[in-house]
């Protein structure tokens, strides 16, 4: 028979079959060097045996071990005592000046505080109040595609928009600046501590800023005039064109700004980011102090989001393609749609996800879709809409009867629109319903 070991170890520690067993048994009585190795594993066997269970080595080595340990683990907890308050204040301290950071950056590069320093500039009667609107209108559009809307935000904001055209400019501009600064106290309640902040970091703002100096006012020119009614009746390519040659050759520098401005917003919707980002970036350098510089980074964050929409797009379209859509593949197509003004498209987008499915998108579609069947002047279904959110959560009842009002007031039934304004929404509110009441109710002024 041969030698191998591998069995012998196997049939030491009793893992062999009892045929399998018999073969080395056999072997082992006739070959000596086989025995010898046989004998040696049991030696060592019995060895680690009594090391384990009664070794005075082993014994030992364990209690010294455990005693060693203890030892290290007891020095530890002194050092960790002695440096434990003071690491207490060293990470408070770390904690706050993080926190300062995060609250800084995200007040400062959040609309808040865009709203305060708009809320506190010169704003022209013309152009610059003009581009604010248009301003507005993406900075609502921004938050329909949120997913927790501040609706006090989104109330001002429709409030600021639909300030009635027949009202005197100065009263006009007064109450935008009071709607302003109320969206900026909204924005600002998202960060909920360390309030007091905000009026340190904005008087520091108004401290160091460089003065705006004074921008030359003159009347718009023909080309200019022929711009701004083909951006307004969404004529993209012609708009471009007539606002590219009144950037060459501008009547005056409050023309030329506010032709840059819309241009670069132009560039956005059609889709040349390089063009809007390049624009974007040129307001701030050549006309400091303006409201279309101050406003210029923020429009540029709405081309960004316009270039993630698109990819999305693409991916729910390929989702629809194998019949695999849900609730949210609607909800991205209808905010892309409307972020490109497509209110149709947005509309049926919208539509398709309340009629489907359940949940947030639902919630959040209804409000969208309110919001473009006023933009397309569909009063009467905008009324109906907005009278459907009495069945969601409070904020959406309060936003659905600033809605519902405004609607009402569109339509000229001002003793409805006075009607649906809940105490609640008067409450919760009271900048919004001020302005509402102060346009409409008052003096029964109807469009």
């Amino acid at each position: 028979m041969a030698c191998f070991e591998d069995q012998i170890l196997e049939y030491a520690t009793g893992n062999l079959s009892e045929q399998e067993a018999d073969r080395v048994r056999g072997h082992i009585k006739y070959c000596q060097k086989c025995h010898a190795y046989y004998l040696g594993l049991l030696k060592t066997e019995a060895e680690l045996i009594a090391w384990n269970v009664s070794g005075s080595f082993g014994d030992a080595f364990d209690k010294d071990l455990i005693i060693a340990c203890e030892e290290r683990l007891e020095a530890k907890d002194i050092i960790h005592d002695i440096l434990k308050p003071s690491l207490k204040y060293v990470y408070l301290a770390l904690g706050l000046l993080a926190f300062f950071a995060v609250y800084r950056y995200a007040l400062f590069n959040e609309t808040a505080a865009v709203f305060s320093r708009i809320g506190s500039s010169q704003i022209s009667l013309e152009t610059e109040a003009k581009d604010l609107e248009l301003y507005l209108e993406q900075r609502l559009i921004g938050e329909f595609r949120e997913e927790e809307p501040d609706l006090c935000t989104l109330a001002t904001l429709e409030m600021a928009l639909n300030l009635p055209a027949d009202e005197p400019a100065e009263q006009r501009m007064a109450d935008l600046k009071y709607l302003l600064n109320e969206t900026a106290a909204a924005a600002r309640k998202r960060f909920f501590l360390f309030n007091a902040l905000d009026g340190a970091f904005l008087a520091g703002e108004d401290v160091f800023r460089p003065k705006p100096s004074p921008v030359p006012s003159g009347k718009p020119g023909k080309e200019f005039l022929l711009a701004a009614a083909a951006l307004e009746s969404k004529e993209w390519d012609k708009a471009a064109e007539l606002f590219k040659a009144v950037m060459q050759n501008p009547s005056c520098a409050e023309e030329g700004k506010a032709a840059a401005f819309r241009l670069a917003f132009v560039s956005d919707v059609t889709g040349d980011y390089a063009g809007a980002d390049r624009l974007y970036s040129l307001l701030p350098e050549k006309y400091k102090g303006s409201v279309e510089a101050l406003l210029a980074p923020e429009m540029k964050k709405f081309a960004q989001a316009r270039r993630n929409y698109s990819s999305l797009v693409e991916i729910e379209a390929a989702r629809i393609k194998r019949g695999k859509e849900n609730a949210s593949t609607y909800y991205i197509i209808g905010n892309e749609k409307m972020l490109h003004f497509d209110l149709d498209g947005a509309a049926e987008a919208y539509t398709r996800v309340i009629l489907k499915f359940y949940g947030k998108n639902k919630r959040h579609s209804k409000i969208n879709l309110a919001w473009c069947f006023m933009r397309k002047g569909d009063y009467k279904n905008a009324v109906d809409l907005y009278g459907n959110f009495r069945l969601i959560n409070l904020d959406h009842r309060i936003y659905g009867d600033f809605g519902k009002s405004l609607a009402y007031a569109r339509l000229g039934d001002i003793d409805r629109a006075r009607e649906a304004i809940s105490w609640e929404a008067k409450r919760e509110y009271p900048g919004a319903y001020k302005v509402l009441a102060e346009n409409y109710f008052q003096s029964k002024r109807s469009y």
